[in-house]
């Protein structure tokens, strides 16, 4: 399979999902005020290939997303002491409608073609990337735009998924954020990026949030007070949050030299 018609099968924008019969509630209405992300991992056959994907990235795909109005993209590489070789994509869209169609005026676009040629020609011998994985988030109530990183110079950036074991336990710990969880996190010092309910994606139902940190201790210490504060201690017996995630996932990442965020 060409990387280009691999590359459409990887975006939201092409997939055959029934759209038109989605129901999302209120927030699914083109002209609301949250915003929508796709988060995308690519994961890269080996370390020599990341270079090449990052010129792809950088020359390509963040241009022809920028010149259709996306803003404020974030690439993200694991830390270097990391087992991980995948890099990480993150695409805000202002709307639902946007993040279903922007793709498909990228793939059309000439000066996307000719950017991304180079990248295209390249055989299932070299191949760059293994597999994407690609999904789609509904911005929280609580926190429905992405929040433009405060931290001056190198960055830490921890991605955090949160698994749950069924649909309503999913909810009930997005309920858990917008009513208490998330002002406890401002009130502690942390530093959210976004925050994010999966609509379509891997391992779902899951919620997948976004922190910055000036470095690692900064974040050993802002997560000790959070576990050590009294109103923690409260929330987290409260019998509507109960078994509310069955698995937490945390991957460290700082920022590509060309990302936005």
């Amino acid at each position: 399979m060409k990387r280009r018609n691999f590359f459409k099968y990887a975006s939201f924008s092409s997939l055959s999902l029934g759209l038109p019969s989605l129901s999302l509630g209120k927030s699914s209405n083109p002209n609301a005020s949250k915003e929508y992300y796709e988060l995308r991992e690519f994961q890269v056959t080996n370390k020599a290939n990341i270079p090449i994907l990052d010129d792809y990235l950088k020359n390509a795909l963040i241009p022809a997303l920028n010149k259709q109005g996306v803003k404020n993209i974030g690439v993200f590489h694991p830390m270097e002491d990391a087992e991980n070789l995948s890099i990480y994509l993150l695409i805000p869209f202002q709307n639902f409608k946007d993040a279903i169609s922007i793709m498909k005026k990228v793939e059309q676009d000439s000066e996307y073609q000719k950017n991304s040629k180079k990248y295209d020609q390249i055989g299932k011998d070299n191949m760059v990337v293994e597999r994407i994985q690609s999904s789609l988030l509904e911005a929280f109530d609580a926190i429905p735009k992405l929040k433009i990183p405060q931290q001056k110079g190198d960055k830490l950036f921890e991605l955090r998924i949160y698994e749950s074991y069924n649909e309503d336990a999913g909810k009930r710990k997005v309920e858990m954020f917008n009513k208490e969880e998330l002002d406890l996190f401002y009130k502690i010092g942390f530093e959210p990026v976004f925050f994010g309910e999966t609509i379509y994606g891997i391992n779902k139902p899951n919620l997948t949030y976004m922190l910055v940190y000036e470095n690692m201790e900064e974040r050993k210490k802002e997560w000790k007070d959070f576990i050590d504060s009294p109103e923690w201690a409260v929330m987290k017996d409260k019998p509507e949050y109960a078994e509310s995630v069955s698995k937490v996932t945390s991957i460290f990442l700082k920022p590509a030299p060309y990302s936005q965020l």
